[in-house]
């Protein structure tokens, strides 16, 4: 369960696994399909709204700044965060009292080099139990750039950037940051890498551990305007333990990863999502749920999304404590007020 990923090797018996594996992923998703249960699959989101930074209500996530809706899909926001920022950088840095940062060696502002760590976003409205199917549609726009300062960096290199499906999660804020640690918590992921591996993988790192023998393979590596899909189905008839079965269609063909006798609990009970990492350039245009017996909740939406207090404005007037505070509401950011 805590092993470290490391190159596979391309063998008879290893071949051989991968062909069982594909052919187990084929079995499981017909016999979802024979079953009279089963259904349509619902359309979670197909994110056909205006441009906008915030994802809607239906959606949460800690790290909104990985995310937007850009032409009628989800994307990436590529070129606001980094790990290149410089104290020097820092906005108002002429206001603060004490000492100054060290000046940065001019020209200012750098551009930021996008490594973006792990995010994560969930579904608000489910908190799946037993089996389900989850499925998304993917399009590649770009592979992740060559930074030459930072090429023997591990997070530029192709394997680091991933895209894929998040399941399991105990938490609506896991993602960067948050949520990993423990391997018995953590969410996992169906997911695809910048170096063409394809496999189940674990959260409960900011390295990406595949989650036992087996579930990892080799596929294409992605290519702007690679059209794909991931499907997540978890299967099974044991109400203590499942079969996950994590499938690539790409137009260089199909691959499938699958983990057996995974503690329900654990690993897949809980809320499902997207994820990505790294610079791999990507956009989603569709995200379905096939819920079997689990239904949608009632998530009641605070428009308050988060507040900040501002320490010196407190005051008593009147017998009566009076705050001022610095709030963000769930909107697309475009508008500043006093209310």
């Amino acid at each position: 369960m805590k092993r470290q990923v490391r190159p596979c090797k391309r063998n008879a018996r290893r071949e051989a696994r991968l062909r069982s594996c594909a052919f187990l992923a084929g079995l499981v998703l017909a016999a979802f399909a024979m079953t009279p249960a089963r259904g349509a699959p619902l359309l979670i989101d197909a994110f056909d709204r205006p441009d906008a930074y915030y994802l809607g209500h239906g959606w949460e996530t800690l790290n909104p700044g990985y995310w937007k809706i850009e032409d009628g899909a989800l994307r990436r926001r590529l070129r606001n965060l980094g790990d290149w920022g410089n104290k020097a950088e820092f906005p108002f840095r002429d206001l603060l009292s004490g000492a100054k940062p060290i000046q940065a060696i001019p020209p200012l502002p750098r551009p930021y080099a996008p490594a973006l760590p792990i995010g994560m976003i969930w579904r608000r409205d489910w908190k799946l139990t037993g089996n389900y199917i989850v499925r998304i549609e993917a399009t590649v726009r770009a592979r992740p750039p060559v930074v030459e300062e930072r090429k023997d960096d591990p997070k530029y290199q192709p394997n680091h950037a991933l895209l894929g499906i998040g399941f399991g999660s105990q938490s609506l804020l896991e993602s960067y940051g948050f949520g990993k640690g423990k391997a018995k918590t953590a969410a996992w992921m169906a997911a695809w890498r910048g170096d063409g591996r394809f496999g189940i993988y674990s959260h409960e790192s900011d390295a990406t551990r595949y989650v036992a023998d087996g579930p990892e393979t080799f596929a294409a590596a992605p290519q702007p305007g690679d059209r794909v899909s991931i499907v997540l189905a978890v299967s099974g008839e044991d109400p203590d333990t499942a079969t996950v079965t994590a499938t690539l269609h790409t137009p260089g063909g199909t691959s499938a990863a699958q983990a057996e006798n995974v503690d329900r609990a654990a690993f897949t009970n809980g809320h499902f999502g997207i994820v990505g990492r790294g610079a791999l350039d990507f956009e989603v245009a569709r995200i379905e749920l096939t819920p079997f017996e689990n239904h949608v909740l009632a998530a009641p939406v605070n428009d308050l999304h988060v507040c900040y207090p501002l320490g010196d404005t407190l005051k008593q007037v009147n017998g009566a404590w009076q705050c001022t505070f610095v709030a963000l509401f769930r909107s697309g950011g475009r508008r500043a007020e006093v209310r």
